[in-house]
């Protein structure tokens, strides 16, 4: 399932659920908000955001409160499959001093339609559901470094291998002026609703098996236009619990890519996959950008051409923004009609790699930011 965490999902806050909505498609809204297809800047890290796409905060002190309610359509050629969701998506923050924040992260749900047949609850429908604090963690800013401990969402690299809804326990550290570093380590228990295989067991309906996760991303600017990114990811496939004593072995995955300015308001950014796994484990992607969306300009816009080839071992079981299996070639646009509110419309021209199968997708969302 996409996953539904539709975050949906850069500030790793709002920020970072609006990179994730604009890198993805998927149910929830840590996916939810993360659904779009392209990157709010170019070449963020966790130290790094950009204020071009922030909406505004309500400010109360210490308490910062943020979110987005976001309404989306997909269509899916094979089977006819269609899916409609409503999702609420809540930050609350709470700023000790200049330094340390706790940040939260909760997500309200809602299944309009959804004939996904992989929903596997009792009765074979996707219900709603509620993640309070799905994320929930302290956050140290220092000059050039930023340091994370608790439960975040990570999106490393291009967002291609690696979730939103595949949430981090553990720890991050990001520091560097010029070259950024980002080291990541602890573990990762994705949470699918509707994905469990085994009915009779309720209470593990979406709940997956708790695995390793290791992760180090590098950003060298080469020139003001250009930045080269190498990402080491060290993790298991997600495996629901109900396979125990089965569990998915540990896989390397690398990323190598590069995002640049090929001329005004045009860019692009390219990568490069490859895992450990005995087969199928190769993956390219690449995506044009023409012009970039700003939140706060009423009727600014971009377009976006993104190709994807990833094979079914090549990604770590994250099918936001892209899915493993398929290659094709998705065409888009993002438009702001209001200030801090976002229209997104796609078409994946798709074929499962597989199969060989035509599997086109469309979208059609509207978000709101607050």
């Amino acid at each position: 399932m996409t996953k539904t965490k539709q975050s949906i999902k850069v500030k790793q806050s709002l920020t970072g659920a609006l990179v994730c909505i604009c890198l993805c498609g998927g149910l929830p809204v840590s996916a939810y908000a993360a659904t779009t297809d392209t990157k709010t800047t170019t070449a963020t890290t966790e130290s790094q955001s950009s204020d071009q796409t922030k909406p505004q905060t309500i400010t109360d002190g210490r308490l910062q409160l943020h979110g987005i309610f976001s309404n989306r359509y997909d269509h899916t050629q094979q089977d006819g499959v269609q899916e409609a969701s409503s999702v609420l998506l809540i930050n609350a923050d709470w700023k000790f001093n200049d330094t340390y924040t706790l940040a939260t992260t909760s997500e309200i749900f809602h299944c309009l339609r959804d004939d996904l047949p992989f929903s596997n609850s009792a009765d074979g429908k996707l219900h709603d559901w509620n993640s309070p604090f799905f994320e929930a963690y302290v956050k140290g800013e220092f000059d050039t470094t930023t340091v994370k401990l608790g439960q975040f969402t990570y999106i490393p690299a291009y967002g291609i291998t690696h979730g939103l809804y595949q949430e981090v326990s553990g720890g991050l550290v990001s520091f560097g002026k010029n070259v950024k570093t980002t080291i990541v380590a602890g573990t990762t228990k994705p949470y699918w609703p509707g994905t469990s295989a085994n009915s009779t067991l309720s209470y593990a309906n979406g709940v997956m098996q708790t695995s390793p996760y290791e992760a180090i991303d590098i950003v060298i600017p080469t020139s003001k236009a250009t930045n080269i990114r190498a990402l080491y990811e060290r993790g298991a496939v997600a495996t629901p619990i109900e396979s125990l004593p089965y569990s998915s072995p540990e896989i390397n995955f690398t990323e190598c890519g590069f995002d640049t300015s090929v001329a005004k308001n045009l860019k692009l950014e390219a990568a490069a996959i490859h895992s450990t796994a005995s087969s199928a484990n190769n993956g390219t992607y690449a995506s044009l950008k023409y012009k970039e969306f700003n939140l706060q300009q009423k009727k600014s816009f971009d377009t976006f051409v993104t190709y994807h080839n990833l094979e079914s071992n090549s990604i770590m079981g994250n099918d936001i923004p892209l899915k493993a299996d398929q290659k094709g070639i998705r065409y888009g646009v993002h438009y702001v009609p209001t200030k801090n509110t976002l229209a997104t419309v796609w078409f994946d021209d798709v074929k499962v790699i597989s199969s060989d199968k035509h599997n086109n997708k469309f979208r059609a969302q509207f978000d709101i930011f607050f």
